[in-house]
Parts: structure tokens; C-alpha cells; sequence
């Protein structure tokens, strides 16, 4: 290839002088070219660049989409246990003896947390009297709306230590939002998560001890009807469901109702003294540590005055969040921000990054300090830590056979900007089962088809990390689908169906929502089946269409599948799907280790090497569900948003989170040339506001002038967002 010039490949991509200067200096420049999704760039199957961007992006919508499957599931698990849980309660009046007074002030809080999370989690008024029903309701109604803070009457005055309630917290955000079934759970889910049991108050404690003891008693009741499919038990489940979440995201924050331990305790004589030497006792030995005794918090996620030591009090809550590692240390750094948000800076320099650590100076020493002392926290086995330390690895040096390039400060920057984007994406699909802070108040030339970034570690990391998030998910039950899960899935599928012909009937350019597009696109195969034309007749309309997934609905409700094979085999589908997307990702991340390895040691491309990146759009794009050689309708959906922080006194929400793809063009050097390939990148955000967002909220608002800049100390490898909506490789 003698004759080949990167310099005229580079005028015929479009890059502009000022892009060609920083490219031949630094050996890559990142455009503001944005596409809507990240295998965009590499569609056209040629002089590709496969950035470890589009891989870390990949993992993360395979893995929403398993959190996905996993929440369906535990959202019908919570319906179940609300229900049984609600029929329970009115026994605990005679069961729990002792001081009237102590027993009703219980009674009625209990009454009130569970008859709330109830009508969140079914959209159901609950049965109960009038003046019963009217005060859940108005409770409810406070948490559908998510707007203010306050603390209402029956949870007691403010004090210190629980001052308001945040009610923004409860709007449903990220994978929840567009989907009733998973905003109700999400609704249902946070309140439980939210409101404290303090040990410290009479009533909140009692309340919580007559939950602990009261529901306990149906720890292995059936709930279901075991030929539906469908059985699930009390606490039993529910424990099943908080141990895989321990080895997805790590351990309950708060002691709760599903923990493992049980101390007996008296369901009589219960009075203030009584509830004062139980309160001594479990400070000591409680039923929720291993050591024996009730932990105190590592986050706060409260709205109250810091304590001498900053750390929140001991309580205990219906459902526990789940301590993230980056969470933990947030509340320890806290203190050493002069009031300031903590930044993802942090989490990168605890993983190793020399980039992020070189931004702090001598007046950091303390946050360093305790930043190297929290380090550990992100060695605890999850799923979790398992991607932070796959993605940590791009922090190494590289293999000295590398390009100079790879050795350079702006490709560290780089590769900085990659860790905290795949940091934001996985922080993204645990929104709600992990614990937030909260601030206390105080040309035509024959060149190789393809390269890869030079990072085989990486690669045969991210390998393991989708094979042991394959083994976890399938142990939690998410690829179990059951007859519950495709009833569900024909219905939502025909409300999304006649939801988009009403749309289509007002404006025939209408486009479905972002969620009924989902379900569309992922129940493609379905519709066309229903959609095809019997001999002499019509094809069937849409309306026809959603009338029969009605009718296969209720049919499998009522009869199961029978022998009809088809409806047989629906109800193992999507489970079996995401078991072989994950089987091969990793296939996937094997071949790039093997690539890059190859690609180090100088090794010619073979003619199956060339045909892998040939496909390797594709290939990325069937792992999104775009299994069509058509990709005009590709969604634009790829920014995620997720609030990690929130400060009570300002009201201002910390947000990180990735924007649209950006297209990078690397020059890669091969037998005595630089060759001009591209590939995509994701950038990331961090800012304050006074809102949370949804992803749909964050995406309209990168197409605004108010849109916030990436941070300015990543601002060297990433430039300003330019909308490209056009299906377009490069």
C-alpha cells in the first residue's frame, strides 16, 4: 500500500483542519460527531478502530436488559408478598399484647408503610375504612407526584435525625421509567427503601418489631397457584431475591425484614421499658450482622443534621438498599469537600487511574488518604466490583509492542473518560437497589479492515465478567419467564400496538414513546406472525393484532399453553435469548483479546480476521436487538443519566451519566504507514441541578443549548456534541 495518504482519507472523512492538526499530533481526536448508537461507526466494515468504549457499552445493555427480566419478576414477587403481607396485618392488633398505647402507635405506622407500599405496587385503593383508606391514598398520591420535601403528620415531627422526606426520590427513572408494571415496583420499592425504623423512637421501633415478627410467621406459606407457574413464598422469595442482589451489587446497607437472622422476641408485655432493654440488648446483638450487633449505616441517605461523626443512626428499614462501594467512600470524603459534591475522579484514582489521581495537589493529602484507605471496598467479589476492576484495567501500561500513542497522557485521558463512562452506565442499571447519599445539612488502497485497542487484559476480563453475570442472573431466576412473565408481555405488547396506531391516526409521522418502541422492536418477530395474511383473506389490522394478543393473554392465563408449541416455546423465549446473547459476548471479547494479542505481535490479519470486523457493526448492533440490515429506525436512546448525590440544603441532585456516541478517528500505525481508522467513544457528564432526569429528559436535553459540558478536566479528548440523527457508519 505505498500510495495510501491518511491525510486525503482524512478531507474525504470530513475532518476539519483543526481535527487533522490534533490527530497528527496526538495520534486521535475525538469528533463532536454524535450517532444514536455506538456500533454506528462501525457499520460499513472498514479500517475500523474497536474502542473499549463500544464493548463496556455493549455489557451494559445486556446487563439492563437482565436487571430488566430480574425487576419483571421481583415486581410480581412484591405484588404477591404485599398482598398476603396486607391480609396478615390486622391479626397484629390481638397478637401484640402489652401497652395499648405502644401497641396502637405501631399498629397504625405498620399500617400506614405497608398499605402505601401496597397501593404503589398494584395502583389499587387498599381495602380498609374509609378514614384508613383516605390516609394511604393521600400518602400514595404524595409519592406518585415525587415533588417537594416535607414529613408528613403520622410519621411524627421533623427532628435531627429524620428531618423531610425527599419525595423527588420516588419518580421513576432510568429502566423504570415508561413501563407501569416497573414504575409502580419502583414506587413501592423506594418507599420501603426510604423510610427509617429508628431504634432510638419508641414507635418507629415497635413498629418495625411487629412487622419482623408478624410476617415472619408465613415464611413458607404458598402464595400462588402452583399449576400457573407461579409459587412463590413469603420471606423465603424475598431472601432468595436480596441474595442475589448481595452478589450482584453488595450487601444490604440497613438491617431489614429479609435478613437472615431471627432473636425471638416476645410478642407480649410490650411497653417502654420493654422496647429500652431490647434497644440495649440489640446494640450489642442484634439480628442483622454477622458480629452480632445492628450496624450503623455506612451511607445516609436521609435528610438530616450530621451527627459529631457524620454517620447516619441506626435503623432499620422494610426493604434495605444495597451499599455500593463508590457510595461508601462518597460518604467518607464527604466531609473533605468543603461542602462540594464528591466527583467520579475519586472512584477512578481508587481503582488506580494516575490520570485522575494526578488532578489532586498537596492540599488533597486527606482525601487521597482516605480514598487509599477506602480502596479495599472495591475488592469485595460483586458483580459490581468485578466490572469496576475489568474496566480498571485500562489504567495499565500498556504492552511495550504498542503504538507510542497508547503510551501517551492524552490517551490516558482517554481512557479515564472510558472508565467513568462505564462507570455512569453500570451505576445506571442499579439505580434503585443501590443505597444514594445524601449531603447532611450542615480510499480504494488495500489497508487491514480493522484494529483494536491494545488492551488483551481488558478484553478477556470483560469476558469473565459476562459469563459470571450470565451464572448470577440465572440463579436469581431472571431468565425464567413462566407463563406470568408472556401474559404480561402480550398485553404490554397490544397497549403498545394500539398506542402507536391511535398516535399514527392523529399524525401518520408519529413514532412510538422510546418504551412502546422497545416493546415493539423486541416483540418484532411476534408481531409479524400475527401480522401475516391467511389464503383469501386480508392481512389482519393492528387493532386485529392487539385483540389477539388479548386472546393469547387470557388463553394462557386460564388454560397455559397447552399443546400449542408456539405458545410453548414464547414462554421460554426471551430468557433463552438473553442466555445466548451473553454466551456470546463473551465469545466476542475472546476474539478481541485474541486480535489484539495477534495485532501486538505484528501478525497479518487472516481472511476470517478481516470478515469479523467486516460484520463487527452487525455483531455489536444484534447485541441491541437490531437484528435488521436496516437501521434507519435505530432508536435514540443510548444516554443514561443516573442522580448518585443529593444535597438537601440546596435541593441540588450530583448526576453523572454518558451522552451520545461521539466518533474518534485514531491513526494506527501499520508496516511503515498510519492508517486513518474510527470507532466510537462515550462521553461522560457530571454536573449538579435541581432535578433528576430521565434518560428521556437527559437525551432531549443534549439537543438544547443548556446542555451541560463534559467536565472540564476531561475536556482535552472530547469536543462539543454536534447531533448527527442520521444513520451514517462514520
Amino acid at each position: 500500500m505505498p500510495n495510501y495518504d491518511w491525510q486525503k482519507d482524512a478531507h474525504t472523512s470530513g475532518l476539519s483542519d483543526a481535527q487533522m492538526a490534533t490527530l497528527h499530533k496526538q495520534g486521535f481526536v475525538v469528533t463532536g460527531n454524535t450517532c444514536r448508537q455506538s456500533f454506528f461507526p462501525y457499520l460499513n466494515g472498514e479500517q475500523l478502530f474497536v474502542t473499549s468504549d463500544c464493548i463496556a457499552n455493549t455489557y451494559s445493555v445486556l446487563l439492563e436488559d437482565s436487571v430488566r427480566l430480574l425487576e419483571a419478576t421481583n415486581a410480581r414477587r412484591l405484588n404477591t408478598f404485599l398482598i398476603e403481607a396486607w391480609k396478615e396485618l390486622p391479626s397484629f392488633e390481638n397478637r401484640f399484647t402489652g401497652d395499648p398505647a405502644v401497641v396502637r402507635a405501631a399498629y397504625g405506622r405498620s399500617r400506614m408503610m405497608m398499605g402505601v407500599a401496597l397501593e404503589l405496587s398494584t395502583g389499587q385503593k387498599v381495602e380498609a375504612s374509609p378514614e384508613i383508606q383516605k390516609a394511604i391514598d393521600d400518602e400514595a398520591q404524595r409519592v406518585i407526584a415525587a415533588t417537594g420535601m416535607s414529613k408528613p403528620a403520622w410519621l411524627g415531627p421533623a427532628d435531627d435525625g429524620f428531618e423531610a422526606l425527599d419525595y423527588t426520590r420516588f419518580k421513576p427513572r432510568g429502566l423504570y421509567a415508561g413501563h407501569p408494571e416497573l414504575e409502580r415496583y419502583f414506587r413501592a420499592t423506594a418507599w420501603m427503601q426510604a423510610i427509617p425504623f429508628r431504634m432510638s423512637k419508641d414507635e418507629e421501633f415497635a413498629a418495625w418489631l411487629m412487622l419482623y415478627e408478624g410476617l415472619n410467621d408465613f415464611d413458607n406459606k404458598p402464595l400462588y397457584n402452583a399449576e400457573q407457574e407461579i409459587c412463590f413464598v413469603g420471606h423465603g422469595d424475598f431472601r432468595s431475591m436480596k441474595s442475589a442482589l448481595v452478589m450482584l451489587v453488595g450487601l444490604p446497607d440497613d438491617a431489614d425484614l429479609f435478613g437472615s437472622g431471627h432473636d425471638g422476641v416476645s410478642q407480649d408485655g410490650w411497653n417502654a421499658q420493654f422496647l429500652n432493654d431490647l434497644r440495649q440488648r440489640w446494640a450489642k446483638s442484634g439480628p442483622d450482622a454477622d458480629d452480632g450487633a445492628v450496624h450503623i449505616p455506612a451511607i445516609n441517605d436521609q435528610i438530616a443534621v450530621a451527627s459529631k461523626d457524620s454517620k447516619p443512626e441506626r435503623a432499620f428499614r422494610i426493604l434495605s438498599a444495597n451499599r455500593l462501594p463508590d457510595a461508601a467512600m462518597f460518604t467518607d470524603t464527604e466531609r473533605l469537600h468543603a461542602g462540594a459534591f464528591p466527583s467520579g475522579r475519586e472512584v477512578a484514582a481508587a481503582l488506580g487511574s494516575p490520570t485522575a489521581r494526578a488532578f489532586y495537589g498537596s492540599s488533597d493529602a486527606k482525601l487521597l488518604a482516605q480514598i487509599d484507605k477506602d480502596k479495599a471496598m472495591f475488592a469485595e467479589g460483586t458483580l459490581y466490583d468485578d466490572y469496576l476492576n475489568a474496566m480498571a484495567t485500562l489504567f495499565e501500561p500498556v504492552d511495550a509492542a504498542a503504538p507510542d500513542l497508547f503510551h501517551s497522557s492524552a490517551w490516558q485521558e482517554k481512557s479515564l473518560q472510558t472508565f467513568l463512562g462505564g462507570w455512569a452506565q453500570d451505576r445506571h442499571a442499579w439505580l434503585l437497589q443501590a443505597k444514594q447519599n445524601v449531603i447532611m445539612l450542615g480510499e480504494a488502497e488495500t489497508v487491514p479492515s480493522g484494529f483494536v485497542e491494545p488492551v488483551p487484559e481488558y478484553f478477556n476480563r470483560m469476558a469473565q465478567l459476562a459469563l459470571k453475570s450470565l451464572k448470577i442472573f440465572q440463579e436469581a431466576g431472571a431468565y425464567k419467564n413462566g407463563i406470568a412473565d408472556v401474559v404480561q408481555n402480550y398485553r404490554d405488547t397490544a397497549s403498545a400496538l394500539r398506542r402507536y396506531t391511535a398516535a399514527r391516526k392523529l399524525d401518520p409521522k408519529a413514532r412510538p414513546t422510546a418504551a412502546d418502541a422497545e416493546v415493539l422492536m423486541s416483540n418484532g418477530g411476534l408481531l409479524m406472525s400475527l401480522s401475516s395474511a391467511t389464503t383469501g383473506k386480508p392481512p389482519p389490522s393492528e387493532e386485529e393484532q392487539a385483540a389477539k394478543l388479548e386472546q393469547l393473554a387470557t388463553q394462557l392465563e386460564t388454560q397455559g399453553p397447552g399443546s400449542d408449541p408456539d405458545l410453548k416455546a414464547q414462554v421460554e423465549f426471551k430468557g433463552s435469548q438473553a442466555v445466548q446473547k451473553w454466551q456470546d459476548f463473551a465469545a466476542l471479547c475472546l476474539r478481541l483479546e485474541e486480535l489484539a494479542t495477534q495485532q501486538l505481535h505484528h501478525r497479518p490479519l487472516s481472511d476470517a480476521d478481516n470478515q469479523f470486523y467486516y460484520d463487527f457493526g452487525r455483531t455489536l448492533a444484534s447485541f441491541m436487538g437490531y437484528d435488521s440490515n436496516e437501521f434507519n429506525d435505530v432508536h435514540d436512546d443510548a444516554p443514561r443519566i443516573v442522580d448518585i448525590y443529593t444535597d438537601a440544603q440546596t435541593g441540588q441532585v450530583m448526576k453523572i451519566g454518558i451522552g451520545r456516541p461521539l466518533v474518534m478517528y485514531l491513526l494506527y500505525p501499520y508496516e511503515g504507514k498510519l492508517i486513518l481508522t474510527h470507532g466510537a467513544v462515550l462521553p461522560y457528564y457530571e454536573f449538579s441541578s435541581g432535578e433528576r432526569l430521565t434518560d428521556q429528559s437527559w437525551a432531549d436535553l443534549l439537543t438544547t443549548p443548556n446542555a451541560p459540558p463534559p467536565p472540564d478536566w476531561l475536556q482535552g479528548v472530547t469536543a462539543k456534541p454536534v447531533p448527527v440523527m442520521k444513520a451514517a457508519g462514520k
